[in-house]
């Protein structure tokens, strides 16, 4: 399977980039044997947000408060709270992971981590990234929260996040880098090509 991802960032008016959102559609080449014609399907999309480091921890809390809650949940974490803030002193940038969504016909193949992976690549190699694991809102009822948040937790470490706060729910790893495993898989498919 090979991944296209169509990075694209969403700058609010007036707000020097304090806080990007970024909606990326995950998308593959589809041979139709029918047609004999080669299509890009769309397989699901990120939306991620990025937190630009360089302002001051305040006005980040204060603008991820009027932008929505779990935006003010991560902001909180890590720039309210001294001992976390100086866990990710020095870094460039924070970027939490939303949401990612794959049509369900395409689960079960872990195309959602190696899509994730590669537009981490492209933007959060080396920065701090973040996730609140809980399970995709057409499978919350499927599992108790306790047990949802649990399954999303390994699930989203394989990704490379180590961290955790039972507390707050939050998975994220500091000098965030592809896992090995992941690297193999990815590049091993773009070599079937």
């Amino acid at each position: 399977m090979y991944f296209q991802i169509e990075p694209t960032a969403y700058i609010v008016e007036g707000h020097d980039l304090l806080i990007t959102p970024f909606k990326t559609p995950i998308k593959t080449e589809f041979y139709d044997e029918d047609t004999d014609e080669e299509k890009d399907i769309q397989l699901g999309y990120i939306l991620a947000h990025r937190f630009d480091l360089a302002y001051s921890p305040r006005r980040l809390v204060s603008f991820a408060d009027d932008l929505d809650s779990d935006l003010f949940r991560v902001a909180e974490f890590f720039f309210m709270k001294k001992t976390n803030y100086q866990k990710i002193y020095g870094s460039r940038y924070l970027f939490y992971i939303d949401y990612i969504f794959i049509e369900p016909e395409f689960r079960g193949h872990g195309y959602a981590l190696q899509a994730l992976a590669l537009f981490l690549e492209l933007f959060a190699r080396g920065e701090i990234v973040s996730c609140h694991p809980i399970p995709m809102k057409d499978l919350e009822g499927k599992y108790s929260k306790t047990k949802g948040q649990l399954i999303m937790r390994k699930y989203w470490s394989k990704l490379g996040l180590t961290y955790y706060s039972k507390k707050h729910n939050i998975l994220w790893q500091d000098e965030w880098s592809m896992p090995q495993w992941l690297k193999s898989t990815i590049f091993k498919s773009f070599d079937d090509l």
